[in-house]
């Protein structure tokens, strides 16, 4: 997650340097373009972590229930 977020910020760092240097709009650019990778590296760090915490639950959930029938089979018996 943590390289989710450093790799959005490097791509939108380069990319507005290489724009800055281009059209000659220096630190603007780099400026907005630097933000624009924050908020994407953000963006994706809380969606990997809502994706972890859910298969986590699930996980959770089976396990619990995987549990409940085996007690239940067993009081049967």
């Amino acid at each position: 997650m943590v390289l989710d977020l450093i790799g959005s910020i490097l791509v939108g760092l380069m990319f507005g340097l290489a724009l800055d240097h281009v059209l000659g709009t220096e630190p603007w650019g780099m400026l907005a373009l630097l933000a624009l990778g924050m908020a994407a590296g953000f963006r994706l760090m809380l969606r990997t972590a809502e994706q972890q915490a859910k298969r986590i639950a699930d996980e959770t959930n089976a396990a619990s229930a995987g549990a409940g029938a085996a007690k239940q089979g067993h009081e049967d018996t």
